[in-house]
């Protein structure tokens, strides 16, 4: 039996995988805005499940709650080791997810990938530099 909590790469690759999962979703939100409810739950069905056992997902949501508990300033006294070691792993998961998905430089929505030529919510367009 794998012990998750002192499992940082597991712990970082759930919090990826749940990241694109949310991604997902939201991209999926945002362009059914004005379809009618069957279509909605349609394509909501398309997004996968995630392929993480339900132990690596609590741990990962746990040290999710604790990183908005940072962000809001609350103190981040009496932390369990693991969870400081997995507040890393969270922090290199986000980075990640964040280069593959980087924002607009307008609108601030989060892309599918670097390489798309406009953005999809506000229409900007981008050039790459050669």
């Amino acid at each position: 039996m794998i012990d998750v909590v002192r499992d940082t790469e597991g712990i970082r690759l759930a919090c990826i995988e749940i990241f694109e999962q949310e991604f997902q979703t939201g991209m999926i939100q945002r362009s059914l805005e004005g379809a009618n409810e069957q279509t909605r739950e349609r394509l909501m069905r398309s997004v996968p499940p995630l392929t993480i056992s339900p132990g690596y997902e609590r741990a990962a949501r746990h040290l999710m709650g604790l990183d908005s508990q940072r962000e809001a300033g609350l103190p981040m006294t009496g932390l369990a080791n693991w969870e400081g070691n997995g507040l890393v792993a969270l922090f290199e998961a986000r980075l990640a997810h964040h280069a593959k998905h980087p924002e607009c430089s307008r609108c601030k929505v989060r892309l599918v990938s670097r390489f798309v030529p406009e953005c999809p919510n506000c229409g900007a367009k981008f050039t790459r530099k050669k």
